[in-house]
């Protein structure tokens, strides 16, 4: 018995082609129906956040000065602490040059806020 089908040169029949060729038209067609209905989903999505953010901008006042009083910054722990903050943040960035460039210029700060007598025993000759 032979069989009517062909074979091609890679030893795959026509059939088993074919079979395959539905499969993927019809992968390709379930693909963009979901893809679509993603994108729909999205816009209406996108609309109803779109709206809330400008409701916020509308209702809100984006004023913040008056929630840090005048004062928080005063004493040379804090400033310490939040040039250190600030410090570690450009390491995070990658902005190492300012980095160091801030740390140095703290270095120098610090040198002349130091007392001019250090306190503590003192040599004696």
């Amino acid at each position: 018995m032979t069989s009517s089908l062909k074979t091609s040169p890679s030893g795959v029949r026509d059939a088993d082609l074919t079979v395959l060729s539905q499969t993927m038209a019809q992968c390709c067609k379930n693909i963009r129906e979901t893809v679509q209905l993603l994108a729909s989903r999205h816009k209406d999505i996108h609309g109803s956040v779109s709206k809330v953010g400008k409701a916020i901008d509308r209702n809100f006042d984006a004023e913040v000065s008056a929630v840090v009083a005048e004062t928080v910054w005063d004493s040379p722990e804090r400033q310490k602490y939040l040039s250190e903050t600030i410090v570690e943040h450009l390491y995070r960035q990658g902005m190492l040059s300012v980095a160091e460039d801030l740390c140095q210029v703290n270095r120098t700060t610090e040198i002349k806020q130091k007392p001019a007598h250090p306190v503590g025993p003192q040599n004696q000759n």
